[in-house]
């Protein structure tokens, strides 16, 4: 699940899963001053939400005041689940050069038939057979 921490005022997170980034990542709680704002995880509150996939390595809290987070997404809908849709969904693209030599291809092709038939007819008269192999 994706969370967004309320009430916390030090959680250490490892991200590693998501981002292969091996160094912890500071959160801390959302700011009160922003209470009528919408919540971005990915833009503005990247510091106050933890993802799917992490890791939660310490916190400061103490025994008379825990950390308090509410749920913002699931399955699917969290930052691991849009990267595994991503992973799974892949398009494969044709590259410039998937498209340009299959002409260049054509082209040579193309070439070699025409240099062929050239030299056979310039040969036919001498020798038929010696006009054929010479154009191969």
């Amino acid at each position: 699940v994706d969370m967004v921490l309320v009430e916390a005022e030090h959680v250490l997170v490892d991200e590693s899963a998501l981002t292969g980034e091996v160094t912890p990542v500071a959160k801390t709680q959302l700011d009160k001053a922003e209470g009528s704002s919408l919540y971005h995880p990915e833009q503005r509150h990247n510091n106050s939400t933890i993802y799917a996939g992490s890791i939660i390595l310490e916190t400061t809290s103490s025994k008379s005041k825990r950390d308090l987070a509410i749920v913002t997404q699931t399955g699917s809908f969290t930052a691991k689940g849009r990267l595994l849709r991503d992973i799974l969904s892949y398009q494969r693209h044709r590259f410039l050069f998937d498209v340009e030599i299959e002409i260049v291809i054509a082209l040579l092709l193309t070439w070699g038939m025409i240099a062929s038939t050239a030299v056979w007819i310039m040969l036919w008269d001498s020798d038929a057979i010696y006009g054929c192999f010479h154009s191969m």
